[in-house]
């Protein structure tokens, strides 16, 4: 994703074995390094690291796509953003908010093309990545108590509806949205 020629060569022969794009989701993300380092603290690289894979990665992406997608009338882009960008308390949730950024400029900018460009913001969600980031995440579950209205985890299940809202017909007149599915974390304290 961060490599221009390797994604425009992936598109190529997306094209090529399909006819074009008509959706495209971003759901990238670079966390291992970054989770819990903060700002004053992450070196250059690590910094430049998180962006490339977390924000340039989309826009290269959304570009390479966007006028296949305009070719055939329209398209969906959907940018996987974090309930943990709202508010961004590290640089996962600075590279995650910085998308959202993104995701409302490519929907005005695409809208004319309709193209409608949204984003899904997860709660926690158990998820193989989240695994393998934290084996030991009793503290962090601990710290959510009396933070989330519903459970307090979701299933990567339970973000499907939302993408294929979005995606969907009846998506056909929402962009520039960031949909959170994250059992109430949104409303935290």
């Amino acid at each position: 994703m961060t490599d221009r020629p390797s994604v425009d060569a992936m598109v190529a022969e997306t094209k090529a074995s399909f006819g074009g794009v008509d959706i495209l989701v971003n759901n990238a993300a670079l966390m291992v390094e970054i989770v819990s380092t903060p700002a004053m603290q992450i070196d250059l690289e690590s910094w430049n690291k998180a962006i490339a894979v977390n924000l340039t990665g989309a826009l290269n992406c959304s570009q390479a796509v966007a006028p296949l997608m305009s070719e055939r009338g329209g398209g969906r882009i959907v940018n996987q953003v974090s309930g943990g960008a709202f508010p961004a308390q590290t640089v996962y949730g600075v590279t995650k908010i910085a998308l959202v950024g993104l995701t409302t400029t490519l929907s005005r900018e695409l809208g004319a093309q309709n193209i409608t460009v949204n984003a899904i913001a997860p709660g926690n969600t158990m998820s193989d990545a989240g695994a393998a980031l934290t084996p030991d995440d009793a503290p962090f579950v601990k710290m959510l108590e009396g933070m989330v209205t519903l459970r307090l985890r979701g299933e990567p299940d339970e973000l499907v509806g939302a993408l294929l809202l979005l995606v969907s017909p009846a998506g056909s007149w929402i962009s520039g949205q960031v949909l959170h599915v994250d059992g109430g974390w949104i409303l935290r304290p």
